[in-house]
């Protein structure tokens, strides 16, 4: 059972033409590899859940988020292009995966830096994300990072 996407998710971004391409191992016989399907969705959502550790709790988090959805779809994209090269240098704009790739670590890296807000999530915070913390007290020993001085000279 997939947490994002499904496999029609997947079969419908790539087009029934490329999935049939990609994951027909036996063209005699017209079924698809399930056990690869199934590795590509899972690599797709551990990657997406990597960049969640420890920022949230994964056990409430909402598996249709439309943020976590797109870039699972798009980790999967590139895990199926890697499935088999040859089909990808077929379809043309070599390589395909990369771009994707980029794309949605990118947006994964910045919902994990708390920049980009998960939109379909309970409203709890990140554990990321919190108040500014200000010192406004007596320093001692060093200068301040905006260069006033501590006190006296001591």
């Amino acid at each position: 059972m997939s947490k994002y996407i499904d496999q029609a998710t997947l079969e419908l971004a790539l087009s029934p033409a490329t999935f049939d391409l990609i994951f027909l191992d036996d063209p005699t016989s017209g079924s698809i590899n399930q056990a690869a399907v199934n590795l590509v969705l899972d690599r797709a959502e551990g990657t997406v859940d990597s960049f969640l550790v420890g920022e949230r709790d994964l056990g409430t988090l909402n598996p249709y988020d439309r943020l976590l959805r797109s870039a699972a779809l798009e980790f999967a994209l590139c895990f199926s292009y890697e499935r088999k090269p040859e089909a990808e240098r077929t379809l043309g704009d070599y390589p395909r995966g990369g771009g994707r790739f980029a794309r949605a670590k990118a947006q994964m890296e910045r919902i994990q830096a708390a920049i980009q807000e998960l939109p379909d999530q309970p409203a709890n915070a990140p554990a990321n994300v919190g108040a500014i913390i200000r010192c406004d007290g007596p320093r001692t020993i060093v200068t301040s990072p905006d260069g006033t001085e501590n006190g006296a000279g001591y």
